[in-house]
């Protein structure tokens, strides 16, 4: 972090006018106060400025381009967007407040593939005066260093697609054109861009559960809720601000018997075999054999439908393979096996035999004790309840299997469901409205992490099979490590106590606590930072099952259906 800068008293922060919409006055959740104050520090002060967004969702950038242009009347500050959102993009156009502050005094443009401008709105007086704001949904979109040179500030959505090519495309464009100062808004404290940034960056800005409690406590009376606002964004927030102020629950739901789980165990004993023997012969196709087993061993972990529905529209995806070919693929490897690799013949056969009989159970088998089961118990209480239940799948071939057994195998079951049950993508779920429960498909992909983080629904739940625990304690431990060391130490001397200060952000922790590691109890307990706090039980203990709020319920192969035990005491 910078040191103490004499120049922030010359600072002015500039509050913007009533704006409207086409449909409404626009209205923002109340802790985007701070983060545009942080936008018009880092652009006053040519500093670069981290939000660690408490929602996953970066939805008032347009806003805090008006922000960052207005910071200093004297001149125009172009800025420019980089977003995957495009209702950012589309809101912009929509902007009115008379002549003074609407896109048609502040015109919006589009880069395209040339790198040259698309003007989405003119100004009203000339069609040649420069744009106000230029925005693009591609990190490889990046205008040409004669417009480049004219910009001012770059607010970075972390939702953008991440490639190493393109983020040192983007360095050497800004390092090129000299940007003053850019704004990274991150959903993912341990992706790649903050991990790049973070060390760099003058100011972070993470909230806590404590901090938007009182912003929402200062604010909330202020609110009117009968004034029309930005539906799609701002009612939905200020609903996962409450959540993540008044504290979430998270839980396991694990999988721990029946046939489905001990193939699990046969094939993780045979997959720990066959990675013994890779690394004692060392040959490159044991090797490869290992890594088709670890996707194979992934793909049916995370596997919440019937196997042909995954395999069906898995076949119809082009960048993915179905599990039944990951199968296939390493009996093909196992046959090829020659020289001093086919001394690891056995243990290739050993999991290619488990792999098979875990297949094979999950065709044959008339048993729900497995993640489909964990699912369906779901879906059958948030119905029986009129509750809403989001499932989050690991791509769109998986959501697409789940929907096509749900509608296919279960008709009636899902005819009854289907408007209480929502299926999501980590690329959808940012955008998805509210419910009560939220149900990971298991611990998130390396990529994905940040869906722990999910601010969705009061009750979150992780499915998990036994072998899945070391994992999920793994990832809890690191994101509750990041949030902790991000979140700002305001009695720390220094430019950014010194900037958050001015603003008035409120105070990250309860009075007189300081952020130190003696404030987490433990590595999968946050504390009073924004992380995740479950109890992940021992695998190995004799009982390692834990309450969830759909354990009233019975999946009967008979009927097709699940029905609540008697007598029923609900858990949630």
């Amino acid at each position: 972090m910078s040191r103490i800068d004499d120049s922030l008293t010359d600072l002015e922060l500039i509050d913007l006018p009533a704006l409207r919409l086409d449909e409404g006055e626009y209205e923002r959740p109340e802790t985007e106060s701070v983060h545009t104050d942080l936008v018009q520090s880092g652009v006053g002060l040519e500093k670069d400025i981290g939000i660690i967004t408490p929602t996953l969702h970066s939805g008032f950038l347009d806003y805090y381009a008006l922000a960052a242009m207005f910071q200093d009347m004297s001149s125009l500050t172009l800025t420019f967007i980089v977003t995957p959102n495009t209702s950012v993009r589309d809101r912009y156009e929509q902007l009115r407040n008379g002549m003074q502050y609407s896109t048609e005094r502040w015109p919006l443009a589009t880069v395209k593939a040339n790198k040259e401008l698309s003007y989405r709105t003119e100004h009203v007086h000339s069609s040649d005066a420069p744009p106000g704001v230029i925005f693009t949904r591609f990190s490889t979109r990046l205008p040409n260093d004669e417009i480049s040179s004219e910009i001012r500030t770059v607010l970075y959505d972390d939702a953008v697609k991440f490639e190493e090519e393109r983020w040192e495309q983007f360095q050497s464009w800004q390092d090129r054109n000299d940007i003053p100062s850019v704004v990274y808004l991150i959903r993912d404290p341990l992706g790649p861009v903050y991990q790049r940034v973070k060390d760099d960056l003058d100011v972070v800005w993470a909230w806590t559960p404590t901090g938007i409690q009182s912003t929402l406590g200062d604010q909330q009376s202020s609110v009117d809720d009968d004034v029309p606002s930005v539906l799609e964004t701002t009612n939905r927030e200020r609903q996962f601000l409450k959540q993540k102020a008044s504290g979430q629950t998270h839980r396991i739901h694990a999988c721990t018997e029946g046939d489905v789980v001990e193939a699990f165990a046969d094939l993780w004993s045979a997959f720990e075999e066959l990675e013994d023997a890779a690394d004692d012969i060392d040959e490159h196709d044991l090797y490869v054999a290992v890594g088709v087993a670890k996707r194979a061993i992934n793909g049916f972990t995370r596997l919440l439908s019937s196997l042909e529905y995954s395999d069906n529209y898995r076949s119809k995806h082009g960048k993915a393979t179905t599990l039944s070919g990951r199968v296939s693929q390493l009996e093909h490897i196992m046959d090829g096996l020659s020289g001093d690799a086919a001394a690891g013949r056995t243990p290739v056969e050993h999991v290619h035999h488990a792999l098979s009989e875990l297949r094979d159970t999950l065709t044959d088998t008339e048993s729900q004790k497995w993640k489909r089961g964990a699912v369906l118990t779901a879906i059958q209480k948030v119905t029986d309840e009129n509750e809403d239940l989001i499932i989050v799948l690991p791509d769109e071939p998986a959501r697409q299997a789940l929907q096509a057994d749900l509608r296919i195998k279960l008709t009636d079951f899902y005819s009854e469901a289907r408007s209480h049950v929502h299926l999501h993508t980590p690329q959808s779920l940012p955008n998805a409205d509210p419910a009560d429960y939220l149900l990971l498909y298991g611990p998130p992909k390396y990529d994905h992490r940040w869906l722990l983080r999910a601010p969705h629904a009061p009750d979150i739940g992780v499915l998990a099979y036994d072998h899945e625990l070391g994992l999920l304690h793994s990832q809890v431990r690191d994101l509750n490590r990041e949030m902790e060391h991000s979140t700002p130490d305001m009695s720390e001397a220094g430019l950014q106590t010194q900037i958050l200060n001015t603003i008035s952000a409120p105070a990250p922790l309860p009075e007189n606590q300081e952020n130190t590691a003696s404030t987490t109890s433990s590595p999968t307990d946050p504390g009073q930072y924004d992380g995740v706090s479950i109890d992940i039980p021992d695998p190995d203990t004799e009982d390692n099952t834990q309450a969830t709020p759909f354990d009233d319920y019975q999946y009967l192969t008979k009927h097709r259906r699940l029905i609540r035990l008697e007598p029923s005491v609900l858990l949630w």
